[in-house]
């Protein structure tokens, strides 16, 4: 079983196939160590043969590394996981950023990367790939005051394209036959250390936005219909987070009115 990195490290996860090791990276004091760990499960999508990496972000010196990474492309995907199932005001907890071939995950809870993505976020020459991306693009405003200015939607293609399921897994699933696991859909992202499956999971996300945005663009240009989807990706990139105003989120508990004051203030100390 892969070992969960401490904080303060960033660790990087090189899938080849199913039959290699995984091999981890320290880039703290013991950074020219290599350790190979027999494999114990496998990221999914490296049924294609295809070698990727995941590269786990928790301090200054992984925002900087990421910073060198993202310099030069042209394409990112991103999502991210949010704490909300498991607290009362949703909390961006993870931030998963895709290139090519390789994969960050940022534990936003541990480190600020506004500052890193701020530069490819609002580059015209920068296509931001999401999937879904209306609530997401919200709380990267509210939270790290991201604000995407080249965007494209995947989701919003495949709706333009007239797909009966919408959902990434069901599109991954129909156009590569890649199954995408919803095992924890509803886990709490704010825990920590993040189970390396966790980890994985996360990432899965964004692994095959590019290859989705190829096949979707194509399909759309086809049509006639690609100007549509860039233009709706155009007006989500303006969403902004709209304060719900001034209503304790304490109250959407069931039975809340009928709590006493310090009852209720015991349970946002621990909710919130």
């Amino acid at each position: 079983m892969i070992r969960q990195a401490r904080l303060g490290q960033m660790w990087s996860t090189s899938v080849w196939n199913r039959l290699t090791p995984i091999f981890l990276f320290s880039s703290g004091s013991n950074k020219n160590r290599q350790r190979s760990f027999p494999l114990a499960h496998i990221v999914e999508q490296a049924e294609a043969g295809v070698k990727m990496t995941i590269q786990l972000i928790v301090d200054q010196n992984g925002t900087e590394k990421l910073a060198d990474a993202l310099q030069g492309k042209r394409r990112i995907a991103v999502d991210l996981e949010a704490a909300g199932f498991h607290r009362y005001s949703d909390q961006v907890c993870l931030l998963q950023l895709s290139t090519a071939d390789e994969t960050f995950v940022v534990d936003t809870l541990a480190v600020d990367p506004s500052d890193v993505l701020r530069t490819p976020f609002e580059s015209p020459d920068v296509r931001i790939l999401v999937h879904g991306g209306d609530y997401d693009l919200r709380l990267l405003d509210r939270d790290l005051h991201l604000h995407p200015v080249n965007l494209f939607d995947t989701q919003v293609a495949a709706a333009l394209l007239g797909e009966p399921s919408i959902g990434l897994a069901s599109l991954l699933e129909k156009c590569f036959q890649v199954h995408l696991s919803k095992k924890y859909q509803r886990a709490d992202w704010a825990q920590r250390p993040i189970p390396q499956e966790m980890l994985e999971y996360a990432a899965s996300d964004t692994q095959h936005l590019h290859k989705l945005t190829d096949l979707l663009t194509e399909r759309l240009e086809s049509l006639g219909r690609l100007t549509w989807a860039e233009e709706e990706s155009t007006r989500l990139a303006s969403r902004r987070w709209s304060d719900p105003g001034e209503v304790d989120p304490v109250t959407k508990i069931k039975g809340a009115r009928y709590m006493e004051p310090r009852e209720i203030a015991l349970i946002r100390e621990i909710c919130l």
